[in-house]
């Protein structure tokens, strides 16, 4: 595993760590290793003992990520050193989350990290110090950059061509319009991306991903777009609507597993669907 860089972002501060670290005005942080990057998540289940041998288990569920990032300072005026403990010694200080951002072997992951136990921040001599930053991230998944994919309804463009008699002499109600491409899982997880719906549907729509549905059959405007997060809710703008959805198939995408998102006006209309999504790993 040949881990190159590491950065910690929260609050608009960031440090970062890279194994090939260039002194930046006489200070290198050095990547050693992200412990945690790989394996770094527990299994919780419920256990019952059987009256006889053995027992019963409930589903096992994945626990949070347990991460450090460990690292070497290296300064060349040693009355720096001590100036950047300090300031490393803050990281996460304010107990808020922050992002965690990895890259291993050609492969950037990020997850959301907080604080999870005392830096280890330790002089190994007048003008270096070795660096530990135990971190937890509730969530057990990585992800990888987030990618937007665009698709128009179902039978967009299709309607009556006037005038009557067009120059090819017969009527024409155009053309479908192809859908904008295949949204792909490259991960090893299931994904679950965010939808946004915008446009102009007197009679609501209906999102469909790979055979699951989600029906939201009430008048959308623009200016009040729709969000259907997969992981089970629908929100427009910070009100959470979900309760109000006649249809509720949250979508997911497979590891490894490409789809094609399908919107359809339930009683005309136009606009777009915004497909927010990240590759999943774990």
């Amino acid at each position: 595993m040949a881990v190159t860089s590491a950065t910690i972002e929260w609050g608009g501060v960031r440090v970062d760590f890279d194994s090939d670290a260039v002194p930046d005005a006489g200070v290198r942080l050095v990547l050693l290793d992200v412990t945690g990057w790989y394996g770094g998540v527990g299994v919780r289940t419920e256990k019952t003992d059987r009256v006889g041998h053995g027992g019963w288990a409930g589903r096992a569920w994945r626990t949070g990520r347990s991460i450090t990032v460990k690292g070497h300072l290296e300064v060349t005026d040693p009355r720096e050193r001590d100036r950047v403990m300090r300031s490393l010694s803050a990281v996460l200080w304010d107990g808020e989350e922050g992002t965690l951002t990895a890259t291993v072997d050609g492969l950037t992951l990020s997850c959301p990290v907080k604080l999870d136990g005392e830096p280890g921040i330790v002089p190994d001599g007048i003008a270096s110090a070795t660096v530990q930053l135990p971190l937890y991230s509730p969530d057990p998944w990585l992800f990888g950059e987030e990618r937007v994919h665009f698709t128009r309804p179902v039978e967009a463009g299709v309607g009556l061509v006037f005038p009557l008699f067009t120059p090819a002499g017969v009527m024409s109600y155009g053309s479908a319009l192809a859908e904008d491409g295949q949204v792909v899982n490259r991960g090893d997880a299931d994904a679950y991306p965010s939808f946004l719906i915008v446009g102009d549907f007197p009679g609501g729509f209906r999102l469909t991903v790979d055979r699951r549905s989600v029906e939201w059959p009430w008048p959308t405007t623009k200016t009040a777009p729709v969000q259907i997060e997969s992981a089970g809710s629908v929100w427009i703008g910070s009100a959470n609507v979900t309760k109000q959805a006649t249809l509720r198939e949250w979508p997911r995408i497979g590891p490894g597993r490409a789809v094609t998102p399908s919107l359809t006006a339930l009683q005309g209309g136009d606009g777009w669907c915004e497909t927010h999504h990240r590759d999943t790993y774990i």
